[in-house]
């Protein structure tokens, strides 16, 4: 596999001295042998050629942060598009190793339409999925286009590999309000920033069951990360993309979490690198957190809740997990997420 993807062992950094900000770290070129199976998480830059010195500049960042004690995480190095036939191929190709191992795979890409690679993926597999986007604009279109701001047609042209697919963040200006009646057939169910905004943890259960989640920068306002690939005046703040990055890593489900459409050449200070990197930070850290004595049973506070519905009496089972303060809804052995609000709103019958 090693061969298929461009080494980053040499770029910045020397892995053959001690250095606490890497030692939870492994270059898959320096460990081609590697049991895949002993890391949790891995790391991958996917672009094109143009776009790999950006890539490499959030990874330098990412580098110099300090990750959780017990991280055992494996960077793959970068994986190049030249969208040929074979090329995409081999990426797939490693998409099912990293699933066959049961990574969690961190993506620093270049464009966002590079998770039409992944869609391709779960419809080679069969997996129908949930999947999230954090975004300042819907990138859907009802006709063909071969520019990245129709990715989502995808979801309409495939329905079968998507359960649905939530996008966070939305800012109703960038939206073509003629598009709605398409969205709704999509399967897209749609969030604006001032939703999100006011209160993350009302939306956290959307990302919490989704496989996919992807974060386009432009979602981040230009004072907090000017170097993205379209800047936006107005978008959330640097502490609620780590925020929102915190309750992906808090997933399960989640599998793919990737950052998207950063401009390094915007980036005269290096501020949208560091942001990039403390965004893929708190999902680790949260992935840790939420691991911590994971198979005890004493995990869960249990509350029953009756409602009536139809004439009847019905007890609802709620779980709320001590270690994340995260919701639950069981009904007939089936996990449902949901918010604290859910539940006083369900208590209030």
């Amino acid at each position: 596999m090693h061969r298929i993807l461009q080494s980053v062992k040499d770029l910045f950094i020397d892995f053959s001295e001690i250095n606490d900000n890497i030692k939870n770290i492994a270059l898959l070129h320096n460990n081609v042998n590697a049991k895949l199976s002993d890391f949790d998480i891995a790391i991958m830059g996917l672009a094109d050629e143009r776009e790999i010195d950006g890539i490499n500049k959030i990874r330098k960042e990412f580098y110099r942060l300090f990750l959780p004690e017990q991280a055992k995480i494996i960077d793959f190095g970068n994986f190049v598009l030249d969208y040929h036939d074979a090329n995409v191929e081999n990426l797939l190709k490693i998409l099912n190793v990293v699933w066959n191992n049961n990574l969690k795979l961190l993506v620093i890409g270049g464009k966002e339409e590079n998770n039409l690679y992944f869609f391709r993926f779960f419809k080679l597999i069969e997996k129908q999925i949930i999947s999230t986007t954090i975004g300042a604009e819907i990138d859907f279109a009802p006709q063909e286009a071969t520019s990245n701001k129709f990715f989502l047609n995808y979801i309409y042209k495939n329905p079968k590999v998507f359960e649905k697919h939530y996008h966070l963040g939305y800012q109703n200006y960038l939206f073509n309000f003629r598009l709605e009646e398409k969205i709704k057939q999509s399967k897209i169910k749609k969030i604006r920033l001032s939703q999100v905004r006011n209160d993350i943890l009302d939306y956290e259960p959307n990302i919490r069951q989704s496989t996919l989640v992807s974060f386009d920068l432009t979602a981040i306002k230009y004072a907090d990360c000017p170097a993205t690939t379209t800047p936006q005046p107005n978008g959330f703040s640097a502490l609620e993309a780590c925020e929102l990055a915190y309750w992906t890593g808090m997933s399960r489900n989640v599998k793919i979490f990737g950052i998207y459409e950063y401009n390094y050449l915007r980036d005269i200070d290096g501020i949208s690198a560091k942001l990039s990197a403390q965004i893929l930070w708190h999902f680790i850290y949260a992935y840790y957190l939420s691991n911590k004595n994971i198979s005890s049973n004493n995990n869960y506070n249990t509350f029953y809740v009756k409602i009536k519905q139809n004439e009847k009496n019905i007890k609802l089972k709620f779980k709320q997990d001590k270690r994340s303060n995260l919701w639950e809804l069981e009904i007939n052995n089936k996990i449902y997420f949901c918010s604290l609000k859910d539940f006083q709103i369900t208590q209030k019958g």
